[in-house]
């Protein structure tokens, strides 16, 4: 098969040999292919049982512009190295002025050369150092991996850094991760990604060691950070970055990072300007998310003006989202925008708004979300309440609320703070509101405190289950503090009706049979139990039964 390969190549000079090696058992480059001078793309990948590509095949390839090696040959020759040289070495790509496109393993940091710039290349994948990592095989950006490297980080590495867009940091001594980013001024500028996981012996991400009005911007291009397993971490950095650094950060994942007990300090608040998504998971002494330290409304921007999604899971030690100097609320330059908070698993949070004793009901516009859109909290024991009547007074724009498994929780909305049960006004409107899911709440029995109810004008979808102490709500809604709820009583009748038919479709008995010999057992109990289903998705239901049906008579 290489021959003949070999021999079509050579015969008409501008072929391109596609995918011809892909996933082949060869243990040998045959040193023929270093003959195709004409060459554009060669595609080693997944040639897991490759050993051996003879020295300078690869220099010879002088109109190659894509070499893919991924799962294949990753032994290269150390520069120098006597014993070495019938095999490949990294400094061959350099003389391939037409490389465009690489993708490389090298086992052995050793073997990357002092200088290691390739100048034409646009797109490559390179890991470095022990194991495999997540890789496209074909890459699309410039992403570099760096693992499990027990000596110094190669000088060469230095030259890849400074066009790398994607970096992935796995296992590497604390000094290693300072001698990346800690790098020269400008070198990461633009690296888009960045992911460090099971780094165990770094304290802070970034130290930071000159003033931050004497030093230049890092990170400036950086969108995504993911710490993962970062077991002595801190914080991410314990100063003041300079102006424009992480000023393009939209994504912030921390997960097992079992030291850290704030995600973001107020220093480094200060440079998240485009913020958009947060998500925590794991962190055991993880007390609060945001320190908002003494930002105030002086400052030039808004504060975390374009944060839409908020993920906590798992935080044993949480007790508040937000944290501000231990007595005051959200400063008004705090301005949330179309948010969606998520939170499961966080058994010691009491609260999602914390209660200050300084602060007065007219301050809660800013010390709740006002722009919430949907919350969804599970598995949070000691949580009693989602948010009190002043707190709920500004929620004008939520949409959906999904809640399970909150076992203290009696009320959505609960009225604790003084003087509200006196307030003329006793009714809350949540306008917005369309879609309410109440799962496994045993000790609910109120969507909102005894003496108040809620309006939800615009109220379609409602989901009970497993709350015993709300069985009544579909034929009395007004019991459990719902006030004008127009659409409400228009879905209700509708899945009365769908609830009649559904109920004469399960007398029959052939559609019996075919559900219950379906693939589908649970689906036969949830219709025997379907009145206490009638405020969940019906159609969802009738569309499964419908199925079930055609999947019965099939067999």
């Amino acid at each position: 098969m290489f021959r003949a390969a070999t021999a079509t190549v050579t015969a008409t000079a501008t072929v391109t040999l596609n995918h011809g090696f892909y996933g082949c058992d060869i243990e040998k480059l045959p040193n023929e292919i270093g003959e195709l001078v004409n060459l554009r793309l060669l595609d080693l990948n997944f040639c897991q049982k490759l050993k051996t590509v003879p020295a300078t095949l690869i220099s010879r390839l002088c109109r190659l512009e894509e070499l893919h090696m991924w799962e294949s040959f990753h032994q290269w020759a150390i520069q120098g190295m006597v014993e070495d040289t019938s095999k490949a070495c990294l400094s061959e790509l350099r003389s391939l002025s037409h490389l465009t496109t690489l993708c490389v393993q090298v086992s052995n940091p050793e073997s990357v050369p002092r200088q290691f710039h390739i100048p034409n290349v646009q797109k490559f994948e390179i890991v470095i150092g022990k194991g495999y990592d997540s890789v496209t095989c074909y890459p699309n950006s410039r992403s570099l991996s760096l693992r499990e490297i027990k000596t110094s980080i190669p000088e060469g590495v230095k030259d890849i850094l400074q066009n790398t867009e994607d970096l992935r940091l796995f296992c590497l001594y604390d000094e290693m991760i300072s001698s990346i980013l800690d790098v020269d001024p400008g070198t990461l500028n633009n690296l888009r990604y960045l992911k460090v996981v099971a780094c165990m012996e770094t304290s802070f991400l970034l130290s930071m060691n000159q003033p931050a009005s004497d030093a230049p911007a890092i990170l400036a291009a950086l969108e995504s950070l993911h710490l993962q397993l970062m077991n002595e971490l801190f914080v991410i950095c314990p100063k003041l970055l300079p102006v424009g650094s992480l000023h393009k950060l939209k994504f912030l994942k921390i997960l097992n990072c079992k030291r850290m007990w704030i995600a973001i300090t107020a220093t480094l608040l200060q440079r998240l300007l485009s913020l958009e998504e947060v998500e925590v998971t794991w962190c055991e002494q993880m007390s609060s998310i945001f320190d908002l330290g003494n930002n105030s409304s002086e400052n030039q921007q808004l504060l975390l003006s374009n944060l839409r999604i908020i993920k906590l899971n798992g935080l044993e030690s949480l007790r508040t989202i937000w944290r501000r100097g231990g007595v005051k609320p959200l400063p008004p330059s705090v301005r949330l925008a179309k948010l969606t908070v998520v939170i499961n698993w966080c058994n010691k949070l009491e609260s999602i708004v914390e209660k200050r004793p300084d602060v007065s009901v007219d301050q809660y516009q800013h010390n709740c979300f006002p722009n919430l859109r949907i919350i969804e909290v599970s598995e949070c024991s000691r949580l009693r309440k989602l948010f009190s009547v002043a707190e709920a007074r500004y929620l004008q724009q939520l949409k959906e609320i999904n809640i399970s498994s909150c076992e203290d929780m009696v009320e959505l909305i609960s009225h604790d703070e003084e003087g509200e049960e006196d307030t003329e006004d006793n009714r809350i409107s949540l306008p917005e509101l369309y879609s309410m899911k109440i799962k496994d709440m045993s000790n609910i029995n109120r969507l909102c405190a005894m003496s108040f109810s809620v309006d939800l004008p615009s109220l379609e979808r409602v989901v009970l289950e497993k709350c015993p102490d709300m069985e009544e709500f579909n034929s009395d809604p007004q019991k459990y503090g719902v006030g004008h709820a127009p659409k409400l009583k228009e879905r209700a009748t509708y899945l009365e009706d769908k609830h009649q038919e559904l109920e004469l479709l399960l007398k029959h008995s052939e559609y019996l049979e075919a559900t219950q010999n379906s693939e589908h057992p649970n689906l036969y109990i949830r219709c025997l139990h379907i009145q206490m289903l009638k405020y969940d998705a019906l159609d969802e239901i009738e569309e499964h039964l419908a199925m079930t049906c055609l999947l019965g008579r099939g067999k």
